[in-house]
């Protein structure tokens, strides 16, 4: 609907406006694109013929991107930041009648450079947080909601830094850390979800995370990679 790409509109302008650049992506991808970068099973993509797979998650392909530009760089060279709205199309089958094979969501990536004291990792991490609920706040109303940060490791030096920036950290809602049991493999170090309220029920409506997968790309230890998706069309229908 006209609203719905309105709504779009909306998201990559706010984007724009904090200096992270807008897209449009290719609705394909190169074959393994997803098995190959986040490990994500093959059969649950559209492959094709000629080398080709439909886009079944953006911030893979964003990462590319990022490795691309970055490649043979050095650590001053600034960090880079892209937006995009894209439609995306999963194959494997639903038991959720409310899961859809094909949906809209606004994927946000920060590629940058170590800075030590997990500096980056822990900026990135706030900012993504801040601009989910920017949208939460702007498209559904100011509905109640807070965000889970994750920790993928157990006794890690990065816990410690997050504790500390964290306590220096004012949100207009609730952010709580916790030990993440049997995480999987998908993020690295850190992963946030936001899950907002909706006639009593709490939904998933956006994540994120760190990932080395620039730093397989690139290749390059030093490479950070922080990336997240807002589920926009679920909140169109849910809040509008």
């Amino acid at each position: 609907t006209l609203a719905f790409k309105k709504l779009e509109l909306r998201c990559l302008e706010r984007a724009s406006e904090q200096g992270v650049e807008p897209f449009t992506p290719s609705p394909i991808a190169p074959l393994g694109t997803c098995s190959a970068i986040a490990r994500i099973n093959q059969n649950n993509v559209v492959s094709a013929t000629r080398g080709i797979e439909v886009t079944s998650d953006m911030t893979n392909v964003m990462a590319m991107k990022t490795a691309i530009a970055h490649s043979g760089a050095g650590r001053d060279f600034p960090a880079l930041q892209f937006s995009a709205t894209h439609r995306l199309v999963r194959t494997q089958p639903f038991d959720n009648p409310a899961y859809a094979a094909h949906f809209v969501i606004l994927c946000l990536s920060s590629g940058g450079f170590d800075r030590g004291s997990f500096s980056f990792e822990i900026d990135q991490l706030f900012k993504h947080i801040r601009a989910h609920h920017d949208i939460l706040s702007r498209e559904a109303g100011k509905p109640k909601s807070y965000t889970v940060i994750l920790l993928k490791k157990v006794d890690h030096p990065f816990n410690a830094f997050l504790e500390k920036r964290l306590a220096q950290e004012e949100f207009d809602y609730p952010v709580k850390v916790v030990q993440e049991e049997n995480p999987t493999q998908y993020y690295d170090l850190v992963q946030f979800k936001t899950f907002t309220d909706f006639n009593g029920e709490e939904i998933n409506t956006s994540d994120g995370g760190l990932t080395d997968w620039t730093q397989k790309l690139t290749p390059n230890k030093k490479h950070r990679f922080f990336s997240s998706g807002v589920g926009i069309e679920l909140i169109h229908k849910l809040f509008q």
